[in-house]
């Protein structure tokens, strides 16, 4: 190889990732601003003078005062900001460089890190492993010793925890193929020529966990594991018995999500305690510990008790629905066993209801066993997250061992049931009763589609219709009812204020509010395409735009949980996430209905936005 090639990635790429640098480090240099200007004004004197000829200085020291938490009292007090600033510029500096650019020719690689280059000969090169999902991919490069910064470490440590000095190469970067043919062959010549005898191979089965989740949250959770991800031999099948359990990957991803969660509603849980026990009893604020906790009048304490049995709770069930989420399942003689936390469920096979499918691809599907009754409350959930119901329901995706054997096992024994009770009322086996929420969530642009076919397909959508109005108002009701929930958990448990009238006026003014998103967003949409000349579709954004829009639920509720855990800042940045993914949901629905394209396209995404934006300002303004 003579010729010197450069593969960069895309600009927008680039660009996206020094936004978020940017922001990381400039919502880091606020809180430092802030805490440092509180503490020179509470050893200095705070000069007024420049007040009177502005005015708005006045709200900016009230905004930065926060009369709510004292403010710092000498240079130790500055530490928690120094160790965010520290950790926002770290995090800065390895998300700006964990895409770098690389230039290849005959004698190595030149990685960029800082604005320089750092050079890596092809004989140093001892591994390169994949992440594939579907047509992306994620290669971790390792190098020998001395070449590459202790910085590059972190990528290593970040792919599958390693500690290799590593550099990340995605199938975003130009020329990708070539790339890794370039990096294949080079280093196989340079082992030869130097007689190394160590051959670089793509190593495909020690894949990363995390960035196959992040390339494809479908694949992940769905996509049958590869041998070296595979669940133990116990998943097997012997005699009248299949068990079905999931690999590795995804059963550690539930249990140490639940477990985070879990162990931080217990943490939020003893300091509202011993909030309450230092604010209830003067004598025990000196303690260690409870020295630290934020201390401040409050008209109801007793509120505090009350407000940590709620959260903790809500969160122990959130965790518990995560846990249990992708159990591992037996189905026997007797009937279909679900594995718990806490031993196991036995479910008869006369209590199996029906079967729904919702298919990603040839190779990734989720099935949902609705049962009557046998099951614990969380289950619950589970069919309400997937088409709204509220019947005990367990999820299987094709990635669970056994998975072909599994589902048939239990579709037969379903439809046995069916024909003995002679129930011809419902379908055992349902492969039309698809998940829209799941789709639209992983796969918006043909969920979109499809739900615009099936509108198209009824002429009466055209029209304004009550039963079909009256059918989607639980879907826009639970939209919009996020902010008013987001509203009283601020209040009650952020805040520690007794909920009283004007907290549930408020909430019931704010889900007024923010149902009128429905309509307004829907009849502008209108407006616009009869301004373009072209009304053929009528009403149908009406009943379009609440399924479209369901996939904000989930940051949501996210947000809602960074809140009662007292992560507010987390709580606003999800809360903003929902607002922009409203955006390319609306924006996809525009292009399937109405072909919009350009500044229209743009136009039509942003007024969702600009509604939700008005909406947290009032929230804002209420909250205050």
């Amino acid at each position: 190889m003579n010729v010197e090639k450069v593969h960069r990635y895309p600009r927008h790429f680039t660009v996206t990732i020094e936004i978020l640098s940017a922001i990381t480090v400039l919502l880091a240099t606020a809180l430092l601003g802030r805490d440092l200007l509180r503490l020179l004004w509470s050893t200095y004197t705070l000069d007024t003078a420049l007040f009177a000829r502005f005015p708005w200085l006045t709200d900016l020291v009230l905004l930065i005062s926060d009369a709510n938490t004292p403010p710092p009292s000498g240079l130790a007090d500055l530490l928690p900001a120094l160790g965010w600033m520290a950790l926002a510029l770290a995090t800065a500096l390895l998300l700006r460089n964990s895409m770098p650019t690389v230039r290849t020719s005959a004698r190595g690689m030149l990685v960029a890190f800082v604005n320089d280059w750092l050079p890596v000969p092809w004989e140093n090169i001892r591994a390169i492993k994949v992440t594939e999902s579907g047509d992306r991919y994620v290669l971790l490069v390792e190098t020998d010793r001395g070449w590459l910064t202790g910085w590059h470490r972190w990528y290593s440590f970040i792919y599958r925890l390693g500690f290799r000095p590593a550099f990340l190469i995605t199938s975003q970067i130009s020329d990708f193929d070539e790339l890794v043919k370039t990096l294949l062959s080079e280093a196989d010549r340079a082992a030869r020529t130097l007689a190394t005898a160590r051959r670089i191979k793509l190593q495909e089965d020690a894949s990363s966990p995390l960035f196959r989740l992040l390339l494809s949250p479908t694949a992940f959770f769905t996509q049958r594991a590869p041998r070296s991800d595979a669940p133990p031999a116990v998943a097997g099948i012997s005699g009248d018995v299949v068990i079905g359990q999931y690999p590795r990957r995804i059963r550690a991803t539930l249990t140490w999500t639940a477990a985070l969660i879990a162990g931080a509603a217990i943490l939020r849980y003893l300091t509202l305690a011993l909030t309450f026990l230092a604010i209830t009893f003067p004598w025990v604020r000196s303690l260690p510990i409870i020295d630290q906790l934020d201390l401040r009048l409050l008209p109801a304490p007793w509120w505090l008790l009350i407000e940590a049995h709620i959260v903790l709770l809500f969160l122990i069930g959130v965790a518990s629905v995560i846990y249990h989420a992708l159990p591992t399942v037996e189905a026997r003689s007797e009937g279909l066993i679900v594995h718990r936390w806490r031993g196991r469920t036995l479910v008869p096979w006369s209590r199996l209801r029906v079967m729904k499918v919702t298919e990603f691809s040839e190779t990734s599907q989720i099935v949902l066993i609705q049962v009557a009754g046998g099951l614990p409350l969380d289950t619950r959930f589970v069919s309400m997250v997937y088409d709204g119901s509220l019947s005990p329901g367990i999820l299987i995706t094709s990635a669970i061992g056994n998975a072909d054997a599994l589902l048939q096992r239990i579709a037969l024994e379903a439809m046995r049931y069916h024909e003995a009770t002679d129930d011809t009322a419902t379908a055992p086996f349902q492969s039309d009763a698809r998940s829209d929420l799941l789709l639209l969530s992983v796969q918006s642009s043909r969920a979109v589609n499809h739900l615009v076919e099936e509108l198209r397909n009824d002429p009466d959508t055209q029209g304004f219709t009550t039963r079909r109005f009256l059918r989607l108002l639980p879907t826009a009701l639970g939209l919009a009812s996020f902010p008013a929930l987001i509203l009283f958990a601020d209040r009650s448990f952020v805040q520690h204020i007794l909920p009283d009238g004007r907290l549930l006026g408020a909430m019931v003014v704010l889900l007024l509010l923010a149902l009128l998103e429905w309509p307004l967003v829907s009849l502008a949409a209108v407006a616009l395409d009869e301004m373009s000349g072209s009304s053929e579709d009528g009403m149908r954004p009406l009943y379009l735009y609440p399924q479209t829009q369901q996939p904000r639920l989930f940051l949501m509720l996210a947000a809602l949980i960074a809140l009662l855990l007292g992560a507010q800042p987390l709580a606003a940045l999800l809360w903003l996430g929902a607002i922009g993914w409203s955006f390319w949901l609306a924006a996809g629905l525009w292009s399937a209905l109405y072909d919009w394209r350009g500044g229209q396209l743009i136009g039509g995404g942003l007024l969702p936005v600009a509604f939700q934006l008005l909406l947290l300002i009032g929230y804002l303004v209420v909250r205050v």
